[in-house]
């Protein structure tokens, strides 16, 4: 009876104007306006409030031999379907609304709750959302949360940087990389407060939301101002919220330094055959999975056909003083004697390097003997 529930109580249930205290199961049905906030969330947040919005979330109070008390709506989530829109395991949550078996769900008004979930709760779906007043009457919104996975790295990734150049463009592969709203997700890298920003993202998959469309994608394009001195370095790549999951792993990023000529670079120059090859001096240039550098003289380009002088290789990569140019028939040798030089290490950093090369008389009279290569 009324008479029994205490007057801070009373108070507290004003809303309850179609529950009567002599009939529990009295009043009103809930409804869900879709406002499901978030939309989206990561199954491997610490935990994320989630925001219930709509009509009539009726509690009713009800009398124990220990005093009064209310019981609240009850919430649950249920996945529909895989991501994919492929049907899954059957995985169900249920928020109580007796206060004393739930202390996630929070009644705030007719209109809105709150629940908190934590971390690991929801695998990654498609999860329609329930309602149930304690006087039984319920509703359900279809499609009310999408829950993704972390991204990741493909297995072995790394990024190769020049620390020459002024910006490039570089590409990761994986999985999971998430665009909401047109907001791409951010490459943070160990020890540095400014994030490498994704320009791009490609090979995406939709996922339909209640308030819009995310994509999920295995391929991501940035476009990288390099600042980062020689060296290697640790990044993770962050989604956008509110599903701000980073990769468990982290991409290897190596800083390397570009191709440098000396200032008189012409060594020697040899005949293989009939070709003429010229070999020239400086350091760090790179030979990456077999794939040795390209150049360029007098813009016309040129094969590099052999390294000399090399480091031992690290990984897939080794650094080495001299490369062997085979030069193109005729005289390549610029009027006034000069001819510019370009050598570019192989991607996906491509550092380059050009100096001024003076061959007019190496190369300037025809039938000029030239010394024969040593044999390889």
């Amino acid at each position: 009876m009324c008479s029994q529930i205490p007057r801070i109580l009373q108070a507290s249930v004003v809303v309850l104007a179609g529950v009567g205290c002599s009939s529990g199961l009295d009043g009103p049905t809930p409804s869900l306006s879709g406002a499901i906030s978030p939309a989206i969330m990561c199954s491997q947040q610490p935990s994320t409030l989630l925001e219930i919005k709509g009509q009539h979330f009726s509690p009713v109070p009800t009398n124990v031999p220990d005093g009064a008390r209310l019981l609240l709506p009850t919430f649950s989530l249920e996945r529909s379907a895989l991501l994919d829109g492929s049907k899954g395991d059957r995985v169900k949550l249920v928020y109580s609304g007796d206060p004393e078996q739930s202390k996630a769900l929070h009644w705030l008004s007719e209109t809105h709750m709150q629940v908190t979930l934590d971390q690991g709760r929801l695998p990654a779906g498609i999860y329609d959302a329930r309602v149930v007043n304690p006087n039984g009457q319920e509703t359900t919104a279809e499609a009310a949360l999408t829950v993704v996975d972390p991204p990741s790295f493909a297995a072995e990734a790394e990024l190769l940087l020049c620390e020459s150049r002024a910006e490039q463009e570089i590409v990761i592969e994986g999985s999971g990389f998430l665009e909401i709203a047109g907001v791409l997700p951010t490459l943070q890298v160990d020890g540095h407060s400014d994030a490498l920003a994704v320009s791009e993202l490609a090979e995406c998959d939709t996922v339909e939301l209640s308030d819009g469309d995310a994509a999920l994608c295995s391929r991501a394009q940035l476009s990288v101002r390099n600042q980062l001195p020689v060296g290697t370095y640790r990044a993770k790549l962050a989604n956008p919220a509110p599903a701000a999951c980073e990769t468990d792993g982290a991409l290897q990023i190596r800083v390397v330094a570009g191709p440098q000529l000396e200032s008189d670079p012409i060594e020697s120059l040899c005949l293989r055959g009939q070709t003429r090859v010229l070999v020239v001096r400086g350091k760090g240039f790179q030979e990456v999975s077999g794939t040795l550098p390209s150049a360029t003289v007098a813009g016309k380009d040129v094969s590099v056909v052999a390294l000399e002088d090399c480091e031992p290789e690290t990984g897939t990569q080794r650094s080495c003083k001299k490369l062997q140019l085979e030069l193109p028939n005729g005289n390549v040798a610029e009027p006034q004697g000069s001819t510019t030089l370009s050598v570019t290490n192989p991607g996906p950093a491509h550092c380059s390097s050009s100096a001024s090369l003076q061959l007019r008389e190496l190369l300037q009279k025809e039938g000029q003997e030239v010394k024969t290569c040593v044999a390889r």
